[in-house]
């Protein structure tokens, strides 16, 4: 018989399409066993003082599966950067008789929860979560097939529509902080320049390949950028006023800076595409929702067994393709220096396209951005005769 328990769970930093779903695998897996389940609203100020939270023990949440975001709310909460924050937890979890905190989260939320375990022996379980796709310990982090889908589908629909149609240069500037993964979906859009985080950018090396990339399209070509991507020089972003309370700092509006010089030393008709939160929102992928919800099912499933200290993960055998959840230690998600990034076996730096593998490592998050043949056939046709 096992034991009942009084089970916190909250989100914390970005938000993603699965988010929600994981929060449904989480809340009505504790509800079928009979377990306590609370809300904690706004990540980890939820455990501070002041914070607040919902039961949800008997709320039908059956309306959140398939919707993005999330309902408790998020933060960039910092416990360890607050005067007595591990204190203030302590003191949450004893006023309200938590028996586990369930957090949902990146490298951030994550690196919070393994030192709550390690350092305080708190009891407590992390659930994978960004669009960065940037965590170790797990195959793909929930979020992220849904996000690369959004970046895929706008790289193939502006190249093949508008891009095509009206003889420009598109820039799509896509989230990616540390690393690339997000930026180089739109390589399975077929964009014709991917510029990621991970590498400074020669300036006049990336130009030239624009332009020629543009030329041989037949006058029309996308380009994708991260949002952090270093330039040798001449093209600069903007950043936020302020650091957040983990002390990052986001570049702004780089695809504006590089637009500008492609313009002004190319002579190409430009745009800018800046999707934003939109490939954070939104109905999740099947796959991406599935999986989410299942890792939320397993963190339940974990805290039965007082697994303590671990996140459930998502395996893939790359030979069928088949997808099962799985179970890691919080330090081997976060126990690396930085960010997991995009690497030379699956990127081309110098030539800036992805490689095969990276579409092989995409093939079991099932995104399938397809334009006919026949159609594309029909554009090269109408170049000929121009």
């Amino acid at each position: 018989m096992t034991h009942k328990k009084t089970i916190l769970v909250l989100t914390g930093g970005g938000i993603t399409p699965a988010l929600n779903a994981t929060l449904y695998g989480v809340i009505t897996s504790a509800q079928k066993s009979g377990h306590t389940i609370l809300g904690g609203i706004s990540g980890w100020k939820s455990v501070l003082q002041g914070g607040k939270h919902i039961d949800l023990s008997t709320v039908d949440v059956s309306s959140i599966q398939k919707i993005g975001g999330t309902i408790l709310r998020s933060s960039r909460t910092n416990l360890f950067a607050i005067e007595n924050g591990v204190a203030q937890v302590k003191q949450t979890i004893a006023n309200n008789n938590i028996d586990v905190i369930i957090a949902i989260g990146g490298d951030d939320t994550l690196g919070a929860c393994e030192r709550l375990v390690r350092e305080h022996n708190i009891q407590a379980i992390g659930i994978p979560k960004t669009i960065d796709n940037d965590l170790y310990g797990t195959y793909w982090s929930p979020g992220y097939p849904s996000a690369a889908s959004h970046v895929a589908h706008i790289a193939e629909h502006i190249r093949r529509d508008a891009a095509y149609a009206l003889r420009r240069a598109f820039v799509i500037e896509t989230y990616g902080m540390k690393s690339g993964w997000l930026t180089a979906a739109a390589g399975l859009g077929k964009a014709d320049v991917i510029l990621t985080p991970e590498r400074e950018v020669n300036t006049e090396h990336v130009l030239n390949t624009i332009y020629e990339r543009y030329e041989a399209n037949g006058s029309y070509a996308v380009i994708a950028v991260a949002e952090n991507t270093q330039f040798s020089d001449s093209v600069e972003g903007e950043e936020y006023d302020a650091a957040d309370t983990f002390g990052h700092k986001r570049q702004n509006h780089i695809s504006i800076a590089l637009r500008r010089i492609i313009k002004k030393q190319l002579n190409i008709d430009s745009r800018v595409i800046m999707p934003g939160n939109i490939v954070q929102s939104g109905e999740p992928t099947p796959i991406d929702g599935e999986t989410a919800t299942a890792l939320g099912r397993q963190a339940i499933a974990m805290i039965e067994n007082e697994d303590y200290g671990h996140i459930p993960s998502i395996e893939v055998d790359q030979k069928n393709l088949a997808v099962t959840i799985g179970k890691r230690p919080l330090s081997e998600v976060v126990s690396h220096e930085g960010p997991r990034k995009i690497d030379d076996e699956m990127f081309d730096f110098a030539n800036y396209q992805v490689k095969p593998a990276f579409l092989e490592y995409l093939k079991p998050m099932q995104i399938h951005p397809h334009t006919p043949e026949e159609y594309i056939a029909l554009q090269e046709k109408i170049r000929a005769i121009e």
